[in-house]
């Protein structure tokens, strides 16, 4: 990419950024990357990249962990059917769908308890916080380019969260 008309600033080549909209006094457009809330650009500066192709790099380039989940035998049922973990509405990182470590750890996290669930979990870019500093949504998490949560829990270890059923295969009840 050649030289942008506005200068670069803090934005370097590959960085990826959200476009904002356009900005009629200079026939330009607003993008937000994570360095700079508001870069101006013209349009014909940018190369486009679907967040959906970024995603899937990022899912074939992070790694892949064997995860716990616990839930009621009812779900768990549904869930072996399916193939699919679809996420909750709630929880310490929003609605996501729950992991821990180890299946003695789901114990102490599951809503539902009766059976543990164990899968392969695609867990791309990681955003790593503690339990007290977590703030997330999943579109902001796909703003800020990561796929998954994991927090450091003080009194129940370990937790991973994502945020889509592709991300969860080969669900298999454990023990």
């Amino acid at each position: 990419m050649a030289d942008p008309l506005f200068e670069w600033g803090p934005i370097s080549p590959g960085d990826v950024g959200t476009l904002l909209g356009s900005d009629g006094d200079f026939g330009g457009v607003r993008v937000r990357f994570p360095k700079h809330p508001f870069w101006y650009v013209q349009m014909g500066d940018l190369e486009v990249v679907k967040q959906d192709d970024l995603r899937l790099e990022r899912l074939r380039a992070g790694p892949t962990m064997l995860l716990y989940h616990q839930t009621s035998a009812e779900n768990a049922r549904k869930i072996l059917s399916s193939q699919r973990l679809l996420r909750g509405s709630q929880g310490l990182a929003g609605g996501g769908i729950y992991f821990a470590a180890s299946a003695a750890e789901t114990a102490h996290k599951a809503q539902a308890k009766g059976v543990i669930l164990q899968a392969r979990v695609r867990l791309g870019k990681r955003m790593e916080v503690q339990e007290s500093a977590v703030k997330t949504t999943y579109r902001s998490l796909l703003d800020q380019g990561y796929d998954s949560v994991f927090i450091t829990r003080r009194k129940t270890g370990l937790e991973y969260v994502v945020y889509n059923y592709d991300q969860v295969t080969d669900i298999r009840r454990y023990g």
